[in-house]
């Protein structure tokens, strides 16, 4: 059996990264593969936003901030060619998706509503003369 490689009173930062799969006024339960972490809230325990529940925003998509706020989002493309998911909100203001979702009084996000669809063409049949 080897040695441990950690010893009692030594100070260490553990980062799991999970999918909420429970959350209440104690703490979150982290879902990873088929394995369940509960996490109690605590002064030391730091909790980042990563993602939304809903995925990330894509162009045409209506999303809500934690005040109930809808923000449009939309592709925006920089002079550097990067193309990127930015919302909008009607106040005008306009923030990259994640920094809206990781904002500590903004967030979370969630999907109001989904793109809509692109009506489909068409297709009519030529006839040979």
């Amino acid at each position: 059996m080897s040695a441990p490689t950690h010893q009692p009173g030594e100070h260490v930062r553990v980062t799991i990264e999970g999918r909420i799969q429970f959350a209440n006024d104690t703490g979150i339960t982290l879902r990873q593969d088929d394995l369940l972490f509960p996490i109690a809230y605590a002064p030391t325990v730091k909790i980042t936003r990563v993602a939304p529940a809903d995925g990330e925003p894509q162009p045409g998509q209506i999303w809500a901030d934690a005040h109930g706020t809808e923000w449009y989002a939309a592709r925006r493309t920089s002079g550097r060619g990067e193309s990127r998911v930015y919302l909008y909100a009607p106040d005008g203001r306009d923030y990259h998706w994640s920094d809206v979702h990781t904002d500590d009084q903004l967030g979370p996000i969630r999907l109001v509503r989904p793109a809509n669809p692109v009506p489909a063409v068409p297709q009519h049949e030529t006839a040979v003369l």
